[in-house]
């Protein structure tokens, strides 16, 4: 779509063209944005038909005025034509788009952007490029219409929020104003581009609702007078109606007599050829005369007969007129009533025009009236369309509102629910906690009794210790006998066959080493009956094996080894199981302080959103009593937003 089919008018506004209230709207809204500007060397981006150019021209100050419509530019360009040359100096037009216009090292005290961001979906490279061409500490002023604004080529809606966030970053904003549907900021250049977040202030807030309500007020009372109109045409318009239908009724009594009068005309143009068959049939009677006056003569001319024949054509002449006078009385009649009928005809033809021409200008009456009336219609229409569509949006916006609080009701309802489950849980976590204890406690006595069986156990194993160490010196006795006996043996056998007479020594001292066996053996047995009490039979098992072989012997060691290695991972299971018990009771309190934690957390959010609730509530319910009614409704979301970052 082309910008250039969609002039601006401003300079036929300000002049009242286009209205005295126009006129005036118009002169506020420049004459706030020309008081505005510091500096001396400006840049109007959106200059339009260049009348605030020329105004601040004719002040001295050089301006430059940017447009992408060339139309907008010569108009410019002509108004200038007629200012003075010292104006002309000071001002430049320039048809151009702002947005790829080389500026080379310019820079300006102030620039101006005059309804222009509304022509575009974001402003962020507009501002940005504003804020590259502005001096440390230049003022920046922009207006745009405020609110809906169906102009074609419009892309969106602006309301303060939304100017605000997009031009705080580069300005801070000095001043706010509002003109009915359209509003000014004035902003001076920050040292750098911000990130944070803008703050709306409530006063700012406030003076957005005044105007909702100012211009709400004015599409009320636009709307009642539109009524009262459109009750007033309805009005006209059915006295139209009436009237239309007299003069139908009229037109339709007209053609009635018309359709007499052209009764009366297919009469008269029967009677018409009624009259012209009887000149036909007297031009025949006539020409029927002449052939019997020929023939009279030629008789006369030839033999003159006799009277009879005389008498005859007398007769026939006779007949003849007769005829003729029949004939023409008759049609002196018919005549008579032909003209009466023409004069009839004349007349109704006369009445017929002259009712034919009212009603002509009854037609081109109602057919102006209709199209007054279908042109204020359409006006209605629009209008309405127009106040629907907003009351449509507005209703939207209440609606999206109302469905905010509902899910916040919902929100907080299932918070509560939250809070219940969490108090539940709570309950279960202090009765975990004293069954915890409680098991802590059990945990503790099993502990005591696991030490005291370890120190049992510890007891024990030095006793075993100590026995391990008396049966290895036994066995080191036994071995040391045991290979003297084989010794002694091998000696005996060796000397055997020589030493027969000392059988009996031999066998004396076999008694003897059978008896220091047999006691040894008895203090084996009562070595096993000690081991026995203390349930090692097995050790007492190897012992007593020692003294039949000594293979065996190494079989006890490594017996007892393994006991003591059964022992020692007894030792460490039990260690590991009080460690890992220990270990997992320290990471359950941990888990049990964290989760309360958690839950003290969660009951501190919970208070918090409860407070926020109740405020929103009662922000709420103040607001759908107040006037605005259903209108600031819409702005709930963003309040809150705004109430938030200022908290």
């Amino acid at each position: 779509m082309n910008v250039e089919q969609f002039l601006d008018r401003v300079s036929e506004a300000y002049y009242g063209k286009l209205g005295q209230r126009m006129a005036d709207k118009t002169k506020d809204r420049i004459h706030w944005i020309a008081k505005n500007v510091s500096g001396q060397n400006i840049l109007d981006v959106g200059c339009s038909q260049g009348l605030l150019s020329i105004l601040l021209g004719r002040e001295g100050k050089k301006v430059t005025g940017v447009d992408i419509s060339k139309d907008s530019i010569d108009y410019a360009n002509n108004a200038l034509e007629q200012e003075m040359p010292s104006t002309q100096e000071n001002v430049e037009f320039v048809a151009d788009d702002f947005l790829t216009m080389e500026f080379k090292d310019a820079t300006y005290d102030s620039l101006i952007i005059t309804e222009v961001l509304e022509h575009f979906i974001s402003s962020e490279s507009i501002v940005e490029k504003a804020y590259d061409l502005m001096k440390s500490g230049g003022q920046l002023v922009i207006t745009v219409p405020f609110g809906i604004n169906d102009f074609p080529d419009h892309k969106r809606t602006l309301y303060v929020r939304e100017i605000v966030e997009e031009i705080s970053p580069y300005v801070h904003i000095d001043q706010v104003k509002f003109f009915g549907k359209w509003i000014g900021f004035v902003g001076t250049k920050r040292s750098s581009v911000s990130s944070e977040p803008p703050v709306i202030s409530n006063d700012l807030i406030k003076r957005s609702e005044e105007t909702f309500f100012t211009i709400e007020r004015e599409l009320i009372d636009k709307i009642e007078r539109l009524k009262i109109q459109l009750e007033n045409l309805k009005e006209k318009n059915t006295e139209v109606e009436s009237e239309y239908a007299k003069v139908s009724e009229r037109l339709i009594a007209e053609k009635e007599k018309m359709g007499d009068l052209n009764i009366k005309i297919k009469e008269l143009q029967q009677a018409l050829d009624f009259e012209h068959q009887i000149t036909q049939i007297k031009q025949n009677d006539n020409e029927e005369l002449n052939t019997l006056l020929e023939d009279l003569y030629n008789l006369r001319k030839e033999d003159k007969k006799t009277e009879n024949i005389l008498l005859i054509l007398k007769d026939l002449i006779n007949i003849q007129e007769n005829n003729t006078k029949q004939h023409y009385d008759h049609f002196i009649q018919r005549e008579d009533r032909n003209h009466t009928l023409v004069r009839e005809l004349v007349e109704q033809r006369e009445t017929f025009t002259q009712l034919n021409n009212e009603n002509l200008e009854n037609k081109r009456i109602l057919l102006r009236q209709l199209e007054e009336l279908t042109q204020v219609n359409k006006e209605i229409d629009r209008t309405l369309l127009q106040v629907n569509d907003e009351k449509a949006q507005m209703s939207k916006k209440l609606q999206e509102t109302t469905q905010a609080n509902e899910e916040m009701e919902k929100k907080l309802d299932r918070v509560e629910q939250e809070k219940t489950e969490l108090s539940t849980q709570i309950g279960r976590l202090l009765e975990t906690n004293n069954e915890n204890q409680m098991m802590l406690a059990q945990v503790t006595g099993e502990r005591k009794k696991l030490q005291l069986e370890l120190e049992e156990l510890n007891a024990t194993n030095v006793t075993l210790h100590e026995d391990r160490d008396q049966l290895t010196q036994n066995n080191v006795l036994l071995n040391a006998k045991v290979e003297e006996l084989k010794d002694n043996y091998l000696h005996l056998k060796e000397k055997e066959s020589t030493q027969a007479e000392r059988i009996v020594e031999t066998a004396s001292e076999n008694r003897k080493l059978k008896e220091e066996l047999a006691s040894q053996l008895s203090e084996h047995e009562n070595l096993l009956t000690i081991y026995k009490e203390k349930g090692l039979s097995a050790e007492i098992h190897q012992i007593k094996a020692t003294s039949e072989d000594a293979d065996h012997i190494a079989s006890l060691t490594l017996e007892k080894n393994r006991l003591i290695d059964e022992n020692l991972e007894l030792k460490n299971d039990f260690y590991n199981t009080f460690n890992k018990q220990a270990k997992e009771i320290a990471a359950l309190k941990k888990e049990l302080y964290i989760e309360l934690e958690e839950k003290g957390s969660l009951v501190n959010q919970l208070i918090e959103l409860t407070r926020e609730f109740k405020y929103l509530k009662k922000k709420y319910s103040n607001l759908k009593e107040s006037k605005m009614g259903r209108m600031t409704i819409a702005y709930w979301g963003w309040k809150n937003k705004v109430l938030k970052r200022g908290n």
